[in-house]
């Protein structure tokens, strides 16, 4: 009797690994890139992870190394989502001029942060509403045109009074370049600057350069990724949350002094924009909720992308010295040493605006971004 029960129960467990490998496989999509194949649930992930502990390759070059195996376009299971690598400026370029499969993935970790998406992360009917005031209040307030200088110079002269008082001494650069981009854009988004040494502000810098390192990989796959000790889930969430409370005091002030159509920044377009379509009595994602997220995105996006491309100039120079004195003799020659470079002074340096454009060009900056089949959610 015990060996037929054994029997029972070692027939019942092959039956039902086996039920759940068919099910796995038959609702697999066909017709795929070619690629690696995974584990059942947790996909290629475990692979991933593996090769990244032996060779010490970052996750954008491991995707490269498959590309060379499975060719420029690859597929890949990873703890059940379906991933399409795109993995040269070619495909990339064809991806983004198909909008079937230009919106955002639902990751499980963005549900856990509170109500309300910003640009960075919605797709659709509510992508191009808030991308479009984003773009009418930059244009209002000469983002990227001559006015705009000003905000940019008056930074660049409190970095070099900054580095003045360190007296030669070795420095991190990183925390320079976050205070002064973030400050540019805290300009034309909250209408005003922070001194480097306010609290508050250096609390926000710090989460945010902590964030930009910690959050993705396994944080952005496994749903069970808060309940690992050793996971970084809870100081994401918890940075996230920070960030947006910031911004909601901010966007609070302004309530409390804001006058209809009279704006001063992107917060004050913003709020007028809610006021004119709760009066017609239309829905939108203008709204108060997507409001702080939405100027979440303009602070990360514009400060980390913007110092991280400067430490790359700054590296590489340290590495090609004649570059770095030929653009020197340049600037010298152009500008002086008694003002700040103009925007109109860009004709007359070839030579720095080469480098600049060869740093893009070479720069890792954000080297993976994900995007999904619109109006699908990822597999």
């Amino acid at each position: 009797m015990a060996f037929i029960t054994n029997i029972d129960i070692q027939t019942t467990l092959f039956c039902l690994v086996t039920f759940l490998l068919l099910s796995w496989w038959l609702r697999s999509p066909k017709n795929l890139p070619p690629g690696p194949w995974g584990w059942p649930i947790l996909g290629y992930l475990p692979n991933l992870a593996l090769i990244a502990y032996r060779t010490g390759l970052l996750p954008a070059q491991l995707l490269n190394l498959l590309g060379k195996k499975y060719g420029s376009v690859f597929s890949m299971k990873l703890t059940g989502k379906l991933v399409i690598v795109l993995n040269n400026f070619e495909n990339v370029k064809e991806a983004f001029n198909n909008p079937n499969i230009c919106d955002r993935p639902e990751f499980h970790i963005k549900k856990e942060v509170g109500v309300g998406e910003g640009f960075g992360e919605a797709s659709g009917e509510a992508w191009i509403a808030q991308r479009r005031i984003t773009g009418t209040v930059f244009r209002r307030f000469g983002v990227g045109k001559k006015s705009f200088e000003e905000h940019i110079s008056k930074e660049a002269e409190y970095l070099m009074k900054e580095i003045s008082l360190i007296q030669g001494k070795p420095i991190d650069p990183c925390h320079f370049f976050t205070k002064i981009f973030a400050n540019v854009i805290c300009s034309v988004v909250f209408g005003q600057r922070f001194e480097y040494s306010d609290p508050n502000f250096k609390h926000l810098m710090d989460i945010l350069t902590e964030n930009f390192k910690i959050t993705g990989g396994l944080n952005a796959f496994l749903p069970f990724a808060k309940y690992l000790q050793w996971s970084t889930y809870r100081a994401v969430i918890k940075n996230r949350n920070d960030i947006l409370d910031f911004i909601s005091r901010i966007v609070q002030e302004h309530r409390e002094v804001h006058v209809i159509n009279e704006p001063s920044d992107y917060i004050d377009m913003y709020l007028d924009e809610i006021e004119q379509r709760l009066k017609s009595n239309r829905n939108s994602a203008v709204n108060n909720n997507n409001l702080p997220c939405t100027v979440g995105n303009l602070l990360v996006a514009g400060t980390e992308t913007t110092s991280t491309t400067l430490r790359w100039a700054i590296l590489y120079m340290l590495v090609f010295p004649e570059f770095q004195h030929r653009i020197q003799r340049e600037l010298d020659t152009v500008v002086g040493r008694n003002r700040l470079p103009r925007l109109a002074d860009k004709a007359e340096l070839p030579f720095t605006c080469a480098t600049l454009l060869e740093v893009h060009r070479t720069a890792s900056i954000a080297p993976l971004e994900s995007h999904t089949r619109a109006g699908t959610t990822p597999h």
